[in-house]
């Protein structure tokens, strides 16, 4: 239990908050990937962050499969 206070003692002097099962971060993007992935998720119907967690969770998945 030790551990997790202190990962999330860390994390939180890095800027990073907690908030039940999600995370709230800043990330800087170009302008024109943010204007793109925005258009993206407006014609999709879903919010920013949720583009940016589908696409990652895509990414982090090709990682595991690559390893395996």
């Amino acid at each position: 239990m030790a551990e997790i206070a202190e990962s999330a003692e860390r994390l939180a002097k890095a800027g990073v908050e907690l908030v039940g099962t999600t995370v709230n971060t800043t990330i800087k993007l170009a302008h024109d990937v943010w204007q793109d992935s925005k258009i993206l998720a407006l014609r999709r119907g879903i919010s920013l962050a949720k583009l940016i967690e589908n696409t990652l969770r895509r990414e982090l998945k090709e990682e595991e499969e690559k390893k395996k």
